[in-house]
């Protein structure tokens, strides 16, 4: 599970300091996720990564797409389009598949990208939905890494329909080139894990608290949102290659470093921690 320890009001901008000191308890261990902090929009983001909401302006719906809950994009239409132009050398997928009875059980999805228009496009398999399961946040559909630096686009399609699981878009993880940084229309909130920041108005400290229950130790690597270690699959250069991969896992970017690119708040960003698969409500604490 992934909670908000702690979170600070705005302060000048310039170098500061963090000490967080972590006291153990009964419940189990606590886990140091990562610092987010809002950043001057005019801050150098360059081999920093940034974290893209699906509502971000990079982004182009043509048809087929719907906003749900404020911060996912999805479709069950065959065929629909995605865009998503960037900077940089690497690009993580950060999906959402649905649960919590919220609708019908389905299959497995399917989609498929490229990078710069390139072809044949690389298929990708997104997992069933449950209604007897949680909805699962921040979950790698694919990944992409090692593009020349400099401006790209992706495109995605889905290949799915109203009988599979949809497609669907929280967020872009983007690594930023040592080109010119990409720039939205919104503030920056850039996060890195380490001293000796500047630029920091706004803090959040995420933490993961981890309930060392041995039944549950599969599960909550898999339902818990907004946490976990990446598995980027590796792309030379802008090689596409005819692939599937069938695993959606929890995501993190290299070295703790992300940023994100959004108008709201980072407690907007966070919709509150779901439980985990077999975690009763009352122990979500």
């Amino acid at each position: 599970m992934e909670f908000i320890a702690c979170r600070t009001g705005k302060i000048p901008e310039g170098s500061h300091t963090l000490e967080v000191i972590f006291v153990g308890g009964e419940a189990g261990s606590v886990w140091f996720d990562r610092i987010e902090y809002l950043a001057s929009p005019t801050a150098d983001l360059t081999n920093e990564w940034s974290l893209v909401p699906s509502f971000d302006k990079w982004f182009q719906y043509p048809s087929g797409w719907k906003e749900e809950y404020s911060f996912v994009n999805r479709t069950q239409l065959r065929g629909a389009l995605l865009t998503y132009d960037f900077t940089g050398t690497d690009i993580i997928w950060g999906g959402y598949i649905p649960g919590n009875g919220t609708e019908p059980s389905r299959g497995p999805g399917f989609g498929s990208y490229t990078i710069d228009g390139q072809h044949p496009f690389t298929h990708f398999v997104i997992p069933s939905n449950s209604r007897s399961q949680n909805f699962r946040l921040n979950q790698e559909f694919f990944s992409i890494s090692g593009l020349p630096p400099g401006p790209h686009r992706l495109e995605v399609i889905n290949e799915g329909d109203e009988t599979t699981t949809s497609l669907a878009l929280t967020h872009i993880y983007t690594k930023h080139s040592s080109s010119a940084n990409q720039k939205s229309s919104s503030k920056v909130i850039g996060g890195a894990v380490g001293g000796g920041l500047g630029l920091i108005l706004v803090l959040v400290l995420v933490v993961v608290i981890a309930i060392r229950r041995r039944r549950r130790h599969q599960s909550d690597e898999l339902g818990a949102a907004m946490d976990g270690k990446s598995t980027n699959a590796a792309m030379p250069g802008n090689a596409m290659t005819q692939t599937w991969t069938s695993h959606a896992t929890l995501i993190k970017p290299k070295d703790g470093r992300v940023a994100r690119k959004t108008d709201f708040e980072p407690s907007d960003l966070l919709p509150g921690p779901p439980i985990a698969h077999d975690q009763d409500p009352g122990q979500a604490t």
